[in-house]
């Protein structure tokens, strides 16, 4: 297991997955873009897994977290395969020095929150909005810094609501 910070690899059961759904509405605010899904695998247009078995089906994003786990950034992608996110995740690392950050407020609660690009494209953005523009500055260092020396996780954790709340749902007789 990696000691330090790391990019951990999420795997939803598909677009429509509930748990992805706050993932999406968070980019959409911070950038003023729609988020979209994006398969690699030839002109760069929505399509079906690179390879893979069913098992591997669903929608993979990122984000990249310290070493005690806390969320410092998120993925600008969501992509219909493992291997696109690992190569995305691998784009991000290795453009982590020439990163231009944009600064934003939320329109309505007045927090402050970033997200930076490369290349025209979005990158990362902020893990969650900051109630001070210190806590923002100091979430751009940190999230840059560790984005510059993280490490990629080997495989990606599956985020199924109902196998999350199977122990709420279950009950025990005595």
């Amino acid at each position: 297991m990696s000691v330090g910070p790391r990019v951990v690899f999420l795997r939803f059961l598909s677009e429509e997955s509930p748990k992805l759904k706050p993932w999406r509405a968070h980019y959409a605010s911070v950038t003023g873009k729609t988020p979209e899904t994006i398969s690699r695998d030839g002109d760069g247009d929505r399509g079906g897994d690179r390879g893979g078995s069913s098992s591997e089906s669903g929608v993979v994003t990122w984000h990249l977290v310290s070493a005690n786990n806390r969320p410092l950034g998120r993925s600008g992608s969501s992509f219909l395969a493992f291997a696109d996110a690992v190569d995305d995740a691998q784009r991000a690392v290795a453009a982590c020095h020439r990163l231009e950050v944009v600064l934003v407020a939320h329109a309505v609660s007045g927090r402050y929150g970033w997200f930076a690009i490369a290349d025209g494209a979005v990158v990362i953005t902020c893990a969650r909005w900051y109630l001070t523009e210190r806590d923002r500055r100091k979430s751009i260092a940190l999230a840059t810094d560790s984005l510059a020396i993280a490490a990629l996780g080997a495989g990606a954790r599956s985020i199924n609501p109902a196998l999350m709340m199977s122990s709420v749902r279950e009950t025990t007789t005595l």
